[in-house]
């Protein structure tokens, strides 16, 4: 009876390895792993051949036998490594020298197989042995066979310590990987109870091992997808995208980076690994012990200070349970761009003040809130009288040069909060609040002695320059169109003009 259970449990083994062959063949565009195809074809052969050798009438049917199980014997650790390099992510290992290099050994070891007959380097001596029904080989093992013992253990041993490695270094995935590391260990365990003769009868049980890991592999596959493509490459994708990813646990505490946090901090992920995420980007920490819900936030953070500020924005997102993941991309050149297009779309690139756009959008948003408040607004307009001379004799160089002077010496006896800006040509306009109409005029008329007295020396010659000014003085703002002030500004300027430039002349209204 117990012959029948024995070799119905190797025939269990090579069906159970059939239908993992076929669901993974079938689910290939979706099911990961050429190794675990190879796996499965490599225990069928192995344990269906097994199961008549078992059965087999006599020695040369047991020795027929063993010739094909040899084809899985001794190509399922190979197999089991390229599964173990393809379900821990090291694919780049995997090129046609890495496969040379696992198969040329069975096939050498084979064509030893195929001639031992006359060399008796696999079995110096083989016979069967009928044993409770079974056909039970007895073999004395050549220096072949012990080659193929070595070669084998290596293999299957590297690829156990790839699923150690990948459980110890993965917390996302542990469960799922600590699946496939047990599974590992069993066929191993399974090879040296059969070597070292632990079981009273002499009967290969590496089958049944083989079997249990297959059985495992299959209801895992089955309940939790362990060898799914898209959930495994979840894993290679967070590794290899030009972001940060990092995953926290229930008080902020790094539980897991990818490779690019590893190299933005210059620190292998076992160094960051239970560090306080406050210690990197202190404000998402704020907001998530400021949030009130589990929603997904964007926060756009700075680190460091210039030169080397960098500046990210960060996607927090809640995984289940109390982890959470964050991930940060750089957008430090981005933030730059925009700033420089910023610049460039607001500032005059000669005098580097106001453009006239940025003015008029600046200056309609203080003529508002001015006239909420009630607050008195000065818009002033001047220009550089007979600029197209300075132009003509000393050359456009020379006219830039002035502007940038003008603007200098305006900045500095203005300050910064009134609004400056080059209004067009060798035209400047400035909005002042909150003064009385004489400090308009007081500081006003200091600009243009400033101007008129300055020195300024361009390729050895002193350019002296004059400047008319048309100021409009508003004491109650009633209409808040920033053309109607320009425009009264504009006529006091044409006035200053009319009466020999180098002045000003002020309109003032008590309401506008």
């Amino acid at each position: 009876m117990a012959h029948y259970f024995v070799y119905l449990s190797v025939s269990i083994v090579a069906i159970a390895a059939i239908i993992l062959f076929t669901y993974t063949l079938v689910n290939r565009h979706k099911v990961f792993c050429i190794g675990l195809i190879g796996v499965s074809v490599a225990l069928f052969l192995y344990s269906f051949f097994y199961s008549l050798e078992i059965i087999a009438p006599n020695a040369q049917m047991a020795y027929l036998f063993i010739q094909f199980e040899r084809l899985g014997i001794w190509t399922l650790p190979s197999f089991w490594v390229i599964m173990a390099l393809q379900y821990t992510n090291r694919n780049k290992y995997l090129n046609r020298y890495t496969y040379i290099g696992l198969f040329v050994l069975p096939v050498i070891f084979y064509i030893f197989a195929l001639f031992d007959s006359s060399y008796h380097l696999v079995y110096k001596d083989f016979s069967i042995e009928v044993i409770g029904g079974l056909t039970i080989s007895q073999i004395n093992p050549g220096i072949v066979y012990y080659l193929i013992f070595a070669a084998n253990n290596i293999f299957i041993l590297f690829g156990n310590i790839l699923y150690v490695l990948f459980f110890l270094k993965n917390k996302l995935y542990q469960k799922r990987s600590f699946i496939m590391m047990i599974s590992s260990f069993i066929p191993w365990l399974g090879m040296w109870i059969y070597t070292l003769k632990l079981l009273p009868i002499a009967f290969d049980i590496n089958p049944f091992f083989l079997g249990i890991s297959a059985f495992l592999f299959t209801v895992a596959m089955f309940k939790d997808n362990i060898f799914d493509i898209g959930i495994i490459a979840r894993h290679t994708i967070v590794d290899y995208i030009s972001e940060m990813v990092i995953t926290l646990d229930g008080v902020n505490r790094i539980i897991d980076v990818n490779k690019v946090a590893e190299v933005f901090y210059n620190k292998k992920k076992a160094l960051l690994m239970g560090e306080d995420l406050r210690n990197f980007f202190p404000t998402v920490v704020d907001v998530i012990e400021s949030k009130t819900d589990r929603q997904s936030t964007v926060i756009d953070v700075e680190i460091g200070k210039d030169p080397t500020r960098k500046h990210f924005r960060i996607e927090l997102a809640y995984l289940p349970g109390e982890c959470k993941v964050i991930i940060a991309k750089d957008v430090t050149e981005e933030v730059g761009m925009i700033q420089n297009l910023r610049y460039y779309a607001t500032i005059d690139q000669v005098t580097e003040i106001c453009n006239r756009n940025y003015f008029i959008n600046l200056a309609t948003e203080r003529i508002r809130i001015c006239k909420k408040n009630k607050l008195p607004i000065a818009f002033v307009i001047f220009d550089i009288d007979h600029f197209k001379n300075i132009n003509d004799q000393y050359g456009h160089s020379a006219g830039d040069f002035i502007l940038k002077k003008l603007s200098q010496i305006c900045r500095s006896l203005i300050g910064t909060k009134p609004l400056f800006a080059r209004y067009g040509g060798d035209e400047f306009a400035i909005a002042f609040e909150e003064k009385t109409e004489d400090e308009v005029m007081i500081l006003v008329e200091k600009i243009r002695r400033r101007m008129m007295n300055s020195n300024n020396i361009y390729e050895g010659c002193n350019i002296t320059f004059e400047c008319s000014f048309g100021v409009c003085y508003v004491h109650e703002i009633v209409n808040d169109v920033l053309d109607v002030f320009i425009k009264y500004a504009d006529e006091a300027l044409y006035q200053s003009k009319r009466e020999g430039s180098n002045r000003t002349t002020l309109e003032s209204f008590d309401t506008l």
